[in-house]
């Protein structure tokens, strides 16, 4: 039988995002430990669901590491973009990508006559180096400020969780506190720190999994897998 080809780096980085935030919980952890107060308090997390691009329409597409989520807020639909980075380079087009979205979804909700949904957009980064993401209006930094009204300006809600930009706070999903560690472990250069940091990581999920050995193991399995195909100094076995 072939050997199953191995996935390439950023492949196994979208996966490993993907699988955790399809998790239970997670999702709903991630915005309640992280959003602003004000717009944690605005969503009724209970109701946060993943949406299949197709709903939106059969043209509209994402990336494979961007995914979509609904909600309700204040009573009303609300959706929330989320886009992981991981690239090696600070990608200038992230901002212009997002804007592209916002585009693709109202034209469809026009094009079928339905009220226009809010999007808020969330950018996760993990990588070695801290990255500055640049909002749309600092491209414009120069321009009148009478002139950027006519601009299609937004803010993006920007989370670093690069290696250089320790962890300020902690979920208590163990799912996403687990990823957030790892994605940030991994980019370790020292081989025996990585273990090291791996072995404790994976001691405390252990502790906090209890008697649910299926969900260790899950995790455990998905960690290893994960860190196999972006470092380069792991051995299969």
């Amino acid at each position: 039988m072939a050997k199953a080809k191995k996935p390439s780096v950023y492949q196994a980085h979208d996966k490993f995002f993907k699988l955790t935030f399809a998790d239970k919980g997670v999702k709903e952890s991630f915005l309640q430990t992280y959003l602003p107060e004000e717009l944690a308090k605005a969503i009724d997390l209970s109701t946060v669901e993943e949406v299949n691009p197709s709903f939106i329409s059969e043209a509209f597409q994402l990336s494979e590491s961007d995914l979509l989520m609904k909600a309700q807020a204040m009573g009303k639909p609300v959706y929330i973009l989320f886009l992981m980075e991981h690239k090696s380079y600070k990608d200038r087009k992230t901002p212009f990508q997002i804007l592209h979205y916002f585009v693709d979804i109202w034209e469809s909700q026009l094009a079928k006559e339905e009220a226009l949904t809010p999007i808020l957009p969330i950018v996760i980064y993990e990588g070695k180096s801290k990255w500055h993401y640049r909002q749309i209006e600092e491209y414009f930094k120069d321009l009148p400020d009478e002139w950027k009204a006519y601009l299609p300006l937004y803010q993006t809600l920007f989370f670093d969780f690069s290696l250089e930009n320790k962890l300020q706070k902690l979920p208590e999903s163990v799912e996403l506190k687990s990823y957030l560690q790892v994605i940030q472990t991994v980019y370790l250069e020292d081989r025996k720190a990585f273990l090291e940091q791996l072995s404790e990581i994976l001691y405390l999920i252990n502790r906090a999994a209890g008697e649910d050995s299926a969900a260790f193991i899950t995790i455990f399995r998905r960690i290893l897998i994960y860190a196999e195909n972006t470092r380069k100094d792991l051995k299969e076995e």
